[in-house]
Order: C-alpha cells, then structure tokens, then sequence
C-alpha cells in the first residue's frame, strides 16, 4: 500500500535534511535510483514499510548510514 503522505517534496526535504543525493539516498535504503527519482518525480510513492521507515528517519535521522 502506497503512502500519499510521502509527496515529492516531503521525500526531497527528507533527502535535503540527510545531506544526501538521489543515489547515496537510494544506496543508503537499498533502493534502485530510479525509486528514489520516481518519488521525487511523483510518479510512484512509497509503499507502506518503507514510508514506516522514511518517517523514522525524518525523526531520528542519525540512524542513516552511507
């Protein structure tokens, strides 16, 4: 299940505030770079687990690796 919450600019702020690109974003997550492009392009948005875990990261955005 997709989460509308997770509108492109709400992905691309996430993104900023990490400090990362689309691609050490996706790496970081385990994604393609074309899911992350697709969010922020509005063409896809995140599906249920990992809007779960977009939202951690807005919260606690520490726990990131690259």
């Amino acid at each position: 299940m997709n989460d509308p919450e997770f509108t492109p600019e709400r992905v691309k702020a996430l993104r900023a505030q990490l400090g990362l690109s689309q691609a050490k974003f996706a790496r970081a997550l385990g994604l393609a770079l074309s899911t992350v492009c697709h969010w922020e392009q509005g063409i896809r948005t995140p599906d249920g687990a990992t809007s779960k875990l977009l939202r951690i990261l807005e919260q606690h955005p520490e726990l990131i690796t690259t």
